[in-house]
C-alpha cells in the first residue's frame, strides 16, 4: 500500500472562506509547513435508487489548499465543503519503511479532525453537519516475475479470456471498475484497476484504488462516524482478498 485518504463531505451554518482555511493552516502549521492550492473536488454523493448511481453537485465556492508535511508523506485537504487526511509511504512506489497501521492513520485523522471542528465552533462557522464519509486505500502491485504472470491474471473479478482463437492481442493497458454496496443502505466500496507506466527500466504496474463511501443512515454521531469508518476498513481489507488471485496470495505467503 502506497497511500490512505480519510474524509469528510459536510455543511456549515456559515461558509468557510479562503480566509478560514489560512487561519486554520497557522494553527497547524508546524506540522504542515508546506501549502499549495488545487481546484476544489467535486463532491460525488451515493444514492439508493433501483439503479445505483452517484449524485454529483456544483463545485463548493473557493478552492482547496494542501497543507503538507516537511517531507511530504502527510497532507491536510481543505475546502469550504471537504476535509480530508492523506498518510503516503515515503518514496514514488512500495519500497520503503514499513507503512503505519490503521489505528495509527485514524487516531491521526480524528485528532485533525477535532482541531478542525473546534477551530469551526471558534470562528462561530458552526459544527460540521457531515453529509457523507471517505476511506481510500491506494496499492501499486507488480505481478510475479518469477512465475511468468501478467495483470491480467491478479484479479479474479476480471480475467482475459484463455482462447487460442482471439483476434486481439494481450492489452497493453487497461481500466477495470466495480462497486459493491455496503448492507442497510450504508454507502458502497468502488475498486478501481488500472496500468500505470512506470519509469524508464521498470515493470508496469497496476494500480489497485478501493475506495468507500457512505454513511450509516439517519445517524450524524462522532461515534456513528467512528463505526462507519471501522466497517469501511474491514469491507477494504476483506474486499482486497477477495478480489485478488490466489497467484498473488502465494506470491505474498497469505493462507486463504
Amino acid at each position: 500500500m502506497v497511500e490512505v485518504v480519510f474524509g469528510v463531505l459536510f455543511g456549515t451554518l456559515q461558509p468557510i472562506k479562503l480566509a478560514h482555511m489560512g487561519l486554520f493552516w497557522d494553527k497547524v502549521r508546524d506540522e504542515f509547513p508546506r501549502t499549495e492550492d488545487a481546484p476544489p473536488l467535486l463532491p460525488a454523493i451515493e444514492r439508493y435508487e433501483t439503479t445505483p448511481s452517484l449524485t454529483t453537485v456544483p463545485f463548493p465556492l473557493g478552492s482547496r489548499i494542501w497543507l503538507l508535511s516537511s517531507s511530504g508523506d502527510a497532507l491536510l485537504q481543505i475546502q469550504p465543503d471537504r476535509f480530508l487526511f492523506n498518510r503516503k509511504r515515503p518514496g514514488t512506489d512500495a519500497a520503503g519503511p514499513p507503512y503505519p497501521g490503521f489505528e495509527e492513520v485514524a487516531q491521526r485523522f480524528e485528532d485533525y479532525l477535532r482541531r478542525f471542528t473546534q477551530f469551526l465552533a471558534a470562528e462561530g462557522l458552526g459544527a460540521p453537519a457531515y453529509r457523507q464519509f471517505e476511506l481510500a486505500y491506494i496499492n501499486r502491485m507488480i505481478p510475479p516475475a518469477d512465475q511468468g504472470s501478467s495483470e491480467h491474471e491478479m484479479f479474479v473479478d476480471h480475467a482475459r479470456s484463455p482462447a487460442k482463437d482471439r483476434f486481439l492481442p494481450t492489452p497493453d493497458s487497461f481500466v477495470w471498475s466495480t462497486s459493491y454496496p455496503f448492507p442497510g443502505q450504508a454507502g458502497r466500496l468502488h475498486i478501481v484497476a488500472k496500468t500505470v507506466l512506470a519509469p524508464q527500466g521498470m515493470r508496469q504496474f497496476v494500480q489497485l484504488e478501493m475506495i468507500a463511501r457512505g454513511m450509516l443512515p439517519g445517524n450524524q454521531t462522532e461515534q456513528s462516524r467512528i463505526s462507519w469508518f471501522e466497517m469501511a476498513h474491514e469491507w477494504i481489507v476483506k474486499g482486497f482478498a477477495d478480489v485478488t488471485s490466489p497467484l498473488l496470495h502465494d506470491h505474498w505467503g497469505r493462507t486463504p
